[in-house]
């Protein structure tokens, strides 16, 4: 009922529609947001052509970049491969940073990273979009922000002959839409709740995301489910039930996406709500759908503390439902049981907080990301009173620790870290009762924001629950306390990096030139012990003292005059940065006989700041966030000029503005892609090409959601723009064949110019 409802709208006639026909692919967000699109688009006079609704499997198929990435984004390209094959000369698929908050308590309202971005991929990778005479529409529209949502629409269709007050119309017709089309489906479970009482039926909730409402997406699962004499709910249809409840979800990760926020409240309506005993719930999950590692622990969490059962199919491009048959019986047979045999609610609390305890003094752990930066974190603490220890890089027993106490499916970065986390703490060496783990997350749509509550319930299950956590970042945290330093400490935190950076790339750039073997490295310890010393006195005037010393110092070593393959290193923060995350990929390369050229790793601290600005600019981000980004750059900017004045003219590059860095990738994807590196990957790679880095490795965790949109969804618009790039994506994950790696980068070695 609820995709009938949902796709069930009659288009304008063509002789009605004065502004023409429109295309909107029947895929990814148009299953959260269609009713709201179409109303928009059909008051504005457009006639609306839906992609068909299983077109040719053929379809498409070539123009996908990344294999890993989920099933239903692969479906994407076929819809609108199918418009286009229908003869829809003009497209319309609109980018979704954000959707409409459902609930006052959520804490955030986000986007699925690939539901936000694909809208590049597609317009990037489908060259029939090229086609004279083709149109493909794909605004930025921040839905959560009426006013706003109006200014981008208008500015999209102003060229069509719309005007604003139609734009606002359309608009209002559109919201009320969307809040009827809701309303309808709570109405159907509202219906079937009913028909389960009367009949005596046993109900289940098949939640997952909206698109797994697709045919070509679940396989027939909900019919296969019904077939038992089961009645099947979607879990929008039950979730606002949440309100008749006493207390809030018991959560213990950051609720980040919407669709997520129904989830959870659909789980607690039916462990918690009197009339749903008899509904239970069963959880789809697309194959590489790494947050769902996160959303399916909470699920089953909210259910299993109060003795009801959690069940979890996950889903790819296979039809065939034998396994899932298998499941779904063995679920009904566990339901028969505990009904006849009631079950006692798991007794097992929410996830632990921090302690409040007092200490004379206090450890902290910081995991490593690069060492050119963290080897001057510890001194850098020294004068806030810290005793503060940057953890060893680890080794293959911490990533086994990682795989022990997370879920697998988590990604490869939380994996680790928490694997060197619990090595360091079974080791003996810090007692638990005041040892810190601190932690920094990214925050926004990208699946990082939850590695605070990720680690928690891996101290917990190994007997760590005293160990607090520290979190470095403002992102609403779950069993954290925030770190706060004093601003003295955040200024020799910020020479740290900057040293750090210079360090890094003027070694990177002498090393493999170097007429005496081990002449660079041994400069750069020498410059590190001298730095260390700064970095703890926090001086100014020797910072900018020493960054003209130590470029003078590495300019100044004998190096030979050879040509090598320069190879750019770009990808998610610690796979980028992390020796031991990717395989020691910087002394591959050189052994290779090539140049490693690795970005700043300011600019991520850059990208960060910037974000916001944009926001309040283009989306519905606050003013208070525009302020801060313009104050934390123009800081960055002033610490970061004395090293621009040294590099100026030398060999070894120049500094790039994050201006410069945003200009540049907004003429491939939109600024609004921001879940991890987001926009700035794109821009690191064509920064490198640009400066005469014609070979990068792309490296990021497997199933890295931004990564399959601004990482490898851009790679064939690059070799596209740029003659002679050389690009190639490079997956790692705690299970990662490093012969195949290995065997990769040579190739692209052997390739390289």
């Amino acid at each position: 009922r609820k995709y009938r409802r949902l796709f069930g709208y009659e288009p304008l006639a063509p002789g009605d529609a004065h502004r023409g026909a429109v295309g909107v692919p029947r895929a990814l967000g148009m299953y959260e947001n269609y009713p709201f699109w179409f109303t928009f688009l059909t008051t504005l006079g457009f006639r609306v052509e839906l992609s068909d609704e299983m077109p040719d499997e053929t379809l498409g198929i070539d123009t996908i970049p990344s294999q890993t990435v989920c099933y239903p984004a692969k479906l994407a390209h076929r819809h609108v491969a199918n418009l286009l094959a229908r003869g829809v000369t003009r497209v319309f698929y609109p980018i979704l940073q954000k959707e409409r908050a459902e609930f006052a308590d959520a804490h955030q309202n986000y986007n699925c990273p690939v539901v936000t971005g694909y809208p590049d991929v597609v317009r990037l990778n489908m060259d029939d979009l090229r086609a004279p005479g083709v149109e493909f529409l794909s605004p930025v529209v921040p839905i959560d922000n009426e006013k706003r949502a109006a200014d981008r629409l208008y500015e999209e269709f102003a060229p069509y002959g719309v005007l604003r007050g139609e734009v606002e119309r359309a608009l209002g017709a559109a919201y009320a839409e969307a809040a009827s089309f809701k309303a309808d489906v709570e109405a159907y479970g509202r219906e079937a709740l009913a028909y389960v009482r009367e009949k005596g039926v046993t109900g289940i909730v098949l939640a997952g995301h909206p698109y797994h409402l697709d045919p070509a997406v679940h396989h027939g699962i909900p019919e296969l489910i019904n077939g038992y004499g089961v009645a099947v709910f979607t879990e929008d249809a039950v979730c606002g039930r949440a309100a008749e409840l006493s207390e809030t979800p018991e959560l213990d990760v950051v609720d980040q996406w919407v669709y997520h926020s129904r989830l959870y409240r659909a789980a607690m309506v039916l462990a918690r709500h009197p009339a749903f005993a008899d509904v239970e719930l069963v959880q789809l999950n697309s194959f590489g759908c790494g947050l769902d590692a996160i959303s399916a622990d909470q699920t089953a969490s909210l259910l299993e503390r109060h003795g009801r059962l959690h069940t979890l199919i996950k889903i790819d491009e296979g039809k065939n439902n034998g396994a899932i048959r298998i499941r779904v019986r063995s679920l009904l047979a566990a339901v028969k049981m505990q009904r006849e045999r009631p079950a006692r609610p798991v007794a097992a609390p929410a996830m632990k907080k921090n302690a409040v305890r007092k200490a004379a003094r206090r450890t902290v752990l910081c995991p490593p990301l690069s060492t050119h930066h963290f080897q001057f974190l510890e001194t850098a603490m020294e004068r806030a009173g810290l005793d503060f220890h940057v953890l060893p890089e680890g080794s293959r027993a911490a990533i086994e620790l990682g795989l022990k106490y997370v879920n697998n499916d988590a990604c490869y970065p939380a994996i680790l870290v928490v694997g060197q986390f619990l090595q360091a703490l079974a080791s003996g060496e810090y007692d638990p009762a005041t040892t810190d783990c601190l932690y920094a997350q990214t925050g926004g749509g990208c699946r990082a924001s939850n590695y605070v509550p990720i680690l928690r319930r891996a101290l917990d299950a190994a007997g760590f629950g005293r160990v607090r956590i520290l979190a470095a970042n403002a992102q609403a945290n779950r069993g954290a306390e925030p770190f706060v330093l004093p601003l003295s400490a955040y200024w020799r935190v910020l020479l740290g990096l900057q040293y750090g950076d210079l360090l890094m790339r003027l070694a990177l750039r002498t090393r493999p030139y170097e007429r005496t073997p081990g002449a660079a490295n041994a400069l750069y310890a020498s410059w590190s012990a001298r730095i260390r010393e700064n970095v703890r006195a926090g001086s100014w005037r020797r910072y900018c003292s020493d960054v003209r010393e130590l470029v003078a110092d590495f300019a100044a070593l004998p190096v030979d005059a050879v040509e090598r393959p320069r190879v750019g290193i770009v990808g998610e923060i610690l796979v980028k940065y992390h020796a031991n995350a990717n395989e020691r990929l910087v002394e591959i390369v050189e052994g290779e006989g090539g140049e490693a050229v690795v970005p700043d790793l300011a600019n991520f601290l850059y990208y960060c700041l910037f974000d916001p600005v944009y926001n309040y600019k283009k989306l519905s981000g606050s003013l208070r966030g525009y302020l801060a980004g313009r104050a934390g750059a123009a800081l960055l900017d002033f610490a970061r000029r004395p090293v621009e004045e040294a590099l100026r003219g030398t060999r070894f590059g120049e500094v790039h503005t994050i201006r410069g860095l945003a200009e540049k990738a907004s003429r491939v994807v939109s600024l609004a892609n921001q879940a991890g590196e987001g926009w700035l990957l794109t821009a690191e790679m064509m920064n490198l090409i640009e400066s005469g880095v014609k070979n990068v490795l792309c490296v990021q965790p497997f199933a890295c959601l931004p990564n399959h949109v601004t990482g490898k969804g851009v790679v064939k618009e690059l070799k596209r723009r740029y003659a002679g790039a050389n690009i190639l994506a490079l997956d790692y994950d705690a299970s990662v064949s490093t012969t195949n790696q290995l065997n990769r980068i040579k190739l692209l070695m052997a390739t390289a110019r």
